[in-house]
């Protein structure tokens, strides 16, 4: 996720509740085989989990989604999960 738009979600988590939406596209899915989304899904928690304050779990949602990154041809993706 680009870092403008990071922060656009993280300046706006009180207000438009993106733990629900990130349940609701994860519910979306459902059993699709979509390795692209899904990562995206991880990375939004792992995103929720750091702005929460929640830094242990943000660092394994982050490690997780760089994992899922680096199945898909995607290495800028990778690399800012791992950053993060």
């Amino acid at each position: 996720m680009p870092p403008t738009i990071r922060d656009a979600m993280l300046e706006r988590v009180g207000r438009l509740h993106p733990d629900t939406r990130t349940v609701r596209f994860e519910r979306a899915l459902g059993g699709r085989q979509a390795p692209a989304p899904q990562a995206s899904v991880v990375l939004c928690r792992a995103i929720l989990a750091e702005a929460q304050g929640r830094l242990a779990d943000a660092a394994a949602l982050f490690a997780e989604a760089a994992g899922a990154w680096q199945c898909l041809p995607r290495p800028y993706d990778v690399l800012l999960a791992r950053e993060r």
